[in-house]
């Protein structure tokens, strides 16, 4: 239903006819500075974008904190705007800030976040603060679904935190998570848990059974060892597994992972093998070892995209689309896969195969 407006009384304005719900999802495409122009043209245009504006707040250094602290800390703001923040992120996107804030607005940002009782997403990344630790012992949003924390050596409070949050469906732990042996025992249970990315040693601090649904892990490991064998020995349990990413902090072939895999989890759809942790790649695959994968590629009855993130070379060697006809008539199911820096995917009609891109970096 179109409202009446009485800052729109031209013919020819569009929040004359254009429906409050139609302005509302053009405002949530809109970037963050034309918001806060808009907030400023008119009450309608406020009313509208405030909402938006406020429902992700993501806070990459001390004067942003200090400012989104004073703002919520205003009487007559905050009785309306903390029931618009929906996801807040402490992070950047080099992920390498340390925060050094002062004892006082550490308080006051401590006590706007107690406010937020509609938050649905809380990523610490990794703000590392003693502080924030305690807050992690009592905290509780009762509509959090996802929640990320790279703080090492925190694990006490990360347990605590987590297990007054069933309602967890994404969930992100540091790498050290599950060293300590205080948490050895305790078990983690979260019914609608999606997505999980963490170290191997956390998969035994989650209740994973046959009515789990995870659909999406990337594990954290230093080898292809024993831990790891048992988390995928875990994760088999999972019927609604599909997408499975490798974080490896050392060199590991993929090869090694790849074999693991098969054995474990046959029936996933996606397999990631990334390098983003670990200190060099993997040699390039090349026509001599290609063949060594077949075995286990016929393993899989559903995989559709295999991506090992190895030494870039040139993607017009011949070998390379030896090697993908001897891979996709191995796995049948197989549309697309990157390796070597390059991303090729199969025609779906004919099977033919194609070269999409090239990729020059590990983080490409």
């Amino acid at each position: 239903m179109v409202l009446t407006r009485s800052a729109a009384k031209s013919l020819r304005s569009i929040v004359r006819w254009l429906p409050n719900e139609v302005l509302s999802l053009i405002l949530c495409q809109t970037p963050q500075q034309d918001l806060i122009t808009l907030c400023r043209t008119s009450r309608l245009m406020h009313n509208l974008a405030t909402p938006v504006l406020y429902h992700s707040i993501v806070l990459c250094s001390d004067v942003q904190i200090a400012l989104f602290v004073k703002t919520m800390e205003i009487q007559v703001a905050a009785a309306r705007l903390v029931r618009y923040v929906r996801r807040i992120a402490f992070s950047d996107p080099a992920w390498d800030f340390v925060l050094t804030l002062l004892p006082t607005l550490v308080k006051r940002l401590l006590a706007v976040l107690r406010l937020l009782n509609q938050l649905e997403s809380l990523d610490f990344g990794p703000f590392t603060h003693r502080r924030f630790t305690d807050f992690l012992e009592h905290a509780h949003f009762p509509n959090l679904l996802k929640f990320s924390h790279l703080v090492e050596y925190a694990d006490t409070s990360i347990t605590s935190f987590v297990q007054r949050h069933h309602t967890l469906t994404d969930l992100t732990l540091p790498t050290t998570f599950g060293q300590n042996t205080q948490v050895g025992s305790c078990v983690l249970d979260l019914p609608c848990l999606q997505f999980f990315c963490g170290p191997v040693s956390a998969l035994s601090a989650l209740k994973i059974n046959t009515d789990c649904f995870i659909e999406q892990v990337a594990l954290i490991f230093a080898s292809a060892d024993l831990a790891l064998d048992d988390g995928l020995r875990l994760l088999s349990l999972v019927v609604e597994l599909q997408r499975i990413v490798f974080l490896p902090t050392t060199m590991v072939l993929d090869l090694e992972l790849l074999e693991a895999v098969a054995v474990h989890l046959p029936r996933v759809e996606h397999i990631f093998i990334e390098r983003k942790l670990s200190p060099s790649l993997t040699p390039s695959i090349t026509r001599d070892n290609a063949p060594s994968f077949v075995p286990n590629l016929r393993k899989f009855p559903e995989l559709s995209f295999l991506s090992f993130n190895n030494e870039p070379c040139d993607p017009l060697e011949h070998h390379h689309l030896e090697t993908m006809s001897l891979w996709t008539s191995a796995c049948k199911t197989l549309c697309a896969f990157k390796f070597n820096g390059n991303l090729w995917g199969r025609e779906p009609v004919n099977g033919t195969l194609l070269h999409l891109s090239t990729f020059d970096s590990v983080d490409s």
